[in-house]
């Protein structure tokens, strides 16, 4: 079981915990609980994005020892600090076609580290 699979676990226990309390219809008791489910779902969805987080800067990381500094240099203007690729090419005297193609290997790679991290298959794209 993935570490994905086990903290999602957790906040649904949770979460089911707070909802199996059993509390008197009433008006204030009422308006708590609303507000207890609202703000469980809002730490679910804060959970998972720093989950998600977590998961992409340690399979970025992985990536990033296995490239030559110039595939990840590449790959990191581009897609991180959205600069174009013949801004790219010139900067890292490349091909603007290798500028493209060396991004969407990295991006892979990527990808593919994710999903083995998460313990998953890789998704395509």
């Amino acid at each position: 079981m993935g570490l994905r699979t086990v903290t999602e676990n957790a906040v649904k226990d949770f979460v089911k915990s707070l909802n199996d309390r059993k509390v008197g219809a009433g008006g204030s008791a009422i308006l708590q609980k609303l507000a207890q489910v609202e703000a469980t779902a809002e730490l679910e969805k804060r959970l998972q994005d720093a989950f998600d987080l977590e998961l992409a800067d340690e399979a970025m990381r992985r990536i990033r020892s296995r490239v030559s500094e110039d595939r990840w240099l590449a790959w990191q203007m581009t897609s991180q600090e959205r600069l174009t690729g013949a801004e790219v090419a010139a900067r890292l005297n490349m091909k603007v076609v290798s500028v493209y193609t060396v991004r969407n290997q990295v991006q892979k790679l990527i990808r593919e580290e994710v999903a083995k991290l998460e313990d998953r298959p890789a998704v395509q794209g």
